[in-house]
């Protein structure tokens, strides 16, 4: 193989292969290494053409590609392996134009990560690669900042929509159902962000407008595109659900210009002296290119001399009224939102403690009935083990008293027999019953 490196410079923001090529590169290496074949450049080949009928100069230029690209190893028994992505290393730099997605020369914004094709990077600052700010850098350098209670009550339900338009899919990527593994999904890609990232930042307030918020969405459809194919099925759903939440932040916006051209109208409107009419039939009567030049020079606006306007003052006052006005009503608002906020996390603490404290009483009365119940199972057993026991003993005594004689006179046991059931413990007993007994005595009659 003829490896032909470039420069550091060319070689860390060219990348000539593009994501397609890679994934089916890595595909049929896969496929070998799970059928135990080395992926050497013969087999590499004869798989490529039976799948993707890539002729051999051609599985060997993309070979090529990737591995100057370093998105492919070639160890010294030229069998390719895929890299392992190193986790603690900081990609600087995505390796795909965020436009088109696809590989070759880009030019790398000196404020982000995202990279752009000349073509591609429409409205930045600069085409050259020391000087170079993205547009997307450069817009949200325009755009303010909006408060983070505000911006997530305005947000959340649009992410909430997200979820349901992905049906929980873009949750958390790489997807574990998709063909590219964790380790190729990184290798592809310099900044990872899926619905639960996007949320997680929408909590903690790394959100500072809506804006902000929409470009996650679009860096989770471009990686989406790059790691599984512009026509995946996921990459659909990812842009189904960008385009969800572009048309809802888009028609905000229109409805928030609607309200505030509305307000404009209703105004009263300021008076022009003839100075400023004259100026304003000049500007008419010039051609196109040079009126909107005079708009928007800024060095031409801030060259002019200053006049002095008899509306000043009075422009002056109504905008420190208004801002003023405004100020108030923003810590007015963010306080009636705080307090809110609290109120509504105190009662939900109080709920959740009213009920841990319910749970706990619930569980243990059932925890003390159980015992009860197994104690006075225990306890009745035990109580009827020993009114047994006292049973057969008092049934064992009964049994012996019966075999006994008793004396008739003192209720001591008997050793002398007269009849029939008299006897006597001793002489003394006999002779003192004696007279009582002598008229009904059997033994006298018989």
């Amino acid at each position: 193989l003829n490896f032909a490196f470039c420069n550091s410079m060319e070689a860390e923001y060219s990348h000539t292969v593009s994501p397609d090529i890679i994934r089916q590169v890595w595909a049929v290496i896969n496929h070998l290494q799970g059928n135990s074949i080395e992926p050497t450049l013969n087999a590499i080949s004869t798989k490529a053409e039976e799948s993707f009928r890539w002729t051999f100069p051609e599985t060997e230029s993309n070979l090529v590609n990737c591995v100057n690209s370093k998105f492919l190893e070639l160890d010294d028994n030229s069998v390719f392996r895929i890299p392992a992505h190193n986790s603690e290393e900081f990609r600087e730099h995505d390796c795909f134009c965020y436009v088109c997605h696809e590989g070759g020369f880009v030019l790398p914004c000196q404020g982000c990560f995202r990279v752009f094709h000349n073509n591609c990077a429409s409205g930045g600052s600069d085409t050259s690669t020391e000087e170079f700010v993205c547009p997307v850098c450069q817009m949200m350098l325009r755009e303010a900042k909006v408060d983070p209670t505000s911006l997530r009550e305005y947000l959340e339900p649009m992410l909430d929509l997200a979820n349901t338009t992905s049906g929980n899919v873009l949750l958390n990527l790489p997807s574990r159902d998709e063909s590219v593994g964790t380790n190729e999904f990184y290798l592809l890609i310099a900044r990872n962000v899926d619905l639960s990232t996007i949320r997680q930042k929408l909590e903690t307030g790394q959100y500072h407008n809506a804006k902000d918020f929409l470009l996650d969405f679009q860096l989770m459809l471009h990686n989406v595109i790059v790691v599984y194919g512009i026509s995946s099925n996921i990459a659909q759903i990812a842009s189904d659900v960008y385009q969800t939440v572009y048309a809802q932040i888009d028609s905000e916006s229109v409805e928030t210009e609607m309200e505030g051209a509305e307000e404009g109208a209703n105004e009263d409107p300021v008076e022009m002296s003839d100075a400023h009419l004259g100026y304003a039939d000049e500007l008419h009567a010039l051609p196109s290119d040079v009126a909107h030049a005079q708009l928007y020079d800024e060095s031409v606006i801030r060259d002019l001399p200053p006049h002095n306007c008899p509306h000043a003052p009075k422009f002056k006052r109504l905008i420190k009224e208004l801002h003023d006005t405004w100020q108030l009503a923003y810590h007015e608002e963010r306080d009636r939102l705080r307090s809110a906020i609290r109120e509504k996390l105190t009662q939900k603490f109080m709920r959740e403690q009213a009920r841990e404290d319910r749970e706990m009483q619930e569980s243990f009365s059932k925890q003390l009935e159980e015992s009860r119940q197994d104690l006075q199972s225990r306890y009745n057993q035990q109580l009827k083990a020993e009114l047994k026991k006292l049973s057969d003993r008092h049934q064992r005594q009964l049994n012996e008293l019966k075999k006994k004689q008793w004396c008739w006179s003192c209720e001591n046991e008997a050793i002398y027999h007269c009849c029939w059931n008299t006897s006597y413990c001793s002489v003394e007993c006999q002779q003192q019953h004696w007279p009582t007994h002598r008229t009904t005595c059997r033994r006298k009659t018989e």
